[in-house]
C-alpha cells in the first residue's frame, strides 16, 4: 500500500510501475485498475497516451479493450517495432457496480496496480488477488522453436517475478477498514480477522512471523534520503511510519504460505511537480477532519464516526497494559466488580 495524503503522486506511479514491468515481465499483462469506467478514462488512459504513448515506438492502444500493446520484444520472430502475441499488455479495468469484482473471473494477470483502493470494498481487492497467476512456461527462460522448425529464439522469462498487487489510497470511504487492518495496523487487524473466524466451520489461522519493521533504505539504513534524480537534483525521500511485515497462513494439510506486506506512507512533498503551499491551500475549505486525512494522510478520520473528537494516539488504550496478559498472551480480563461504561462507536 502506497497511501496516506492526497497530491503524493500516486496515480503517476502506478503507470511508472507499469511501463517497468511491461519491460522487466515480456508478455505480460499488467492491469491498472479504478473503481468506474470513467475515472479510469480520465486518470490513466489519458494521462497514458500524453506520457507514455509518445515515447514509444510501434506501441497502440486499443479503445474497446482498453488495452496498450507493446512493441514486439526483441527475443521473438515477429516483425519488430509492433505489437506481436509476445507483447507485453498495459491493461485498463474497472469493477463492475453488479457483480463487483467477479466480471474478472476468468482474467488472469501478471500484478495488478488498484488505484484508489478505498474505493473498493475489501472483498473485491481480496477476490482480485486471486487473479494475479503466472505458469513456470511464462516465469522461466527457456528456447523457443520458431515457425520455420527450424531456429530457435531464446525467451528471457520474468526474472524476480512475485505475486504484486500494488495498492495506492487515501484515507476514506468504503475501503478504509480494510486498509487499517490489513496495512496500517496490520496487529489489530490480525485480531480482528481472528475474531470474525470465530464460529466458522474452517478457521485459517494466521501469524505475523516477520515485523512489523520500519522501511529503511537497503545501503543506508535509513528512513530519510536524498535520492538523486536523472537531472541531479536531490529528491527528499521520507519512509518515517513506513514498514513490513510477513504473514504465515495455515493451510492446513497443504503447508503454509507466506504473504509479504508493506505499507509507504504519502506525503504531499513525494511529489516533485506540485508546489506544496499553492495544493494545501486547495484543500483549506471544508472540515478539519477533512484536512487531517487529506493533507497528513491521517487514516484515524471517518466520516461515519460519531464522536468525531476521539484521536486514536490520544484516546485508545492497550487492554493488555491496563489488564496484563494471561500465560498464553491474551489480554487477562478486568475484574468483575470494575465500573464499566458504554458509549463509543467508531463508525
Amino acid at each position: 500500500l502506497f497511501g496516506g495524503a492526497a497530491g503524493g503522486g500516486k496515480s503517476l506511479w502506478c503507470r511508472a510501475l507499469a511501463v517497468t514491468l511491461a519491460a522487466k515481465w515480456p508478455g505480460s499483462m499488467v492491469a491498472i485498475f479504478r473503481r468506474t469506467d470513467y475515472e479510469l478514462q480520465t486518470n490513466h488512459v489519458n494521462p497514458w497516451l500524453a506520457e507514455v504513448d509518445p515515447f514509444v515506438r510501434g506501441g497502440r492502444f486499443f479503445q474497446q479493450k482498453m488495452e496498450y500493446h507493446w512493441p514486439s520484444p526483441r527475443w521473438c520472430w515477429c516483425p519488430k517495432s509492433e505489437p506481436c502475441v509476445h507483447s507485453s499488455v498495459t491493461a485498463f479495468r474497472h469493477v463492475d457496480d453488479n457483480r463487483g469484482a467477479r466480471k474478472h473471473q476468468g482474467a488472469q494477470f501478471a500484478a495488478e496496480e488498484i488505484d484508489e483502493a478505498t474505493h473498493f470494498r475489501g472483498a473485491d481487492l481480496d477476490f482480485l488477488y486471486t487473479r494475479i497467476r503466472a505458469s513456470d512456461e511464462q516465469k522461466l527462460p527457456h528456447d523457443v522453436m520458431g515457425p520455420d522448425g527450424r531456429s530457435t529464439y531464446h525467451y528471457p522469462g520474468w526474472p524476480d517475478w512475485l505475486k504484486l498487487q500494488a495498492l495506492t489510497a487515501n484515507p476514506g470511504d468504503i475501503g478504509r477498514q480494510y486498509m487499517i487492518d490489513n496495512y496500517i495496523d496490520p496487529l489489530g487487524g490480525l485480531a480482528t480477522l481472528e475474531a470474525q473466524d470465530t464460529g466458522d466451520l474452517v478457521a485459517v489461522p494466521r501469524y505475523i512471523t516477520d515485523g512489523p519493521t520500519p522501511l529503511v533504505h537497503p545501503v543506508l539504513g535509513l528512513q530519510q534520503w536524498q535520492e538523486p534524480t536523472a537531472d541531479g537534483t536531490p529528491l527528499p525521500v521520507d519512509m518515517r511510519g513506513g514498514q513490513q511485515w510477513t504473514v504465515e497462513i495455515d493451510l492446513g494439510v497443504r503447508g503454509k504460505a507466506e504473504v509479504r506486506r508493506a505499507f509507504v506512507p504519502s506525503r504531499l512533498d513525494d511529489n516533485p511537480s506540485l508546489d506544496p503551499l499553492e495544493y494545501a491551500a486547495n484543500l483549506s475549505v471544508g472540515s478539519a477532519e477533512n484536512r487531517r486525512r487529506l493533507l497528513d494522510g491521517d487514516w484515524s478520520y471517518s466520516e461515519d464516526r460519531i464522536f468525531k473528537v476521539l484521536d486514536r494516539e490520544i484516546h485508545q488504550v492497550s487492554g493488555a497494559a491496563v489488564f496484563g496478559r494471561t500465560a498464553y498472551g491474551d489480554t487477562k480480563p478486568p475484574a468483575p466488580d470494575l465500573l464499566r461504561g458504554v458509549g463509543l462507536d467508531d463508525g
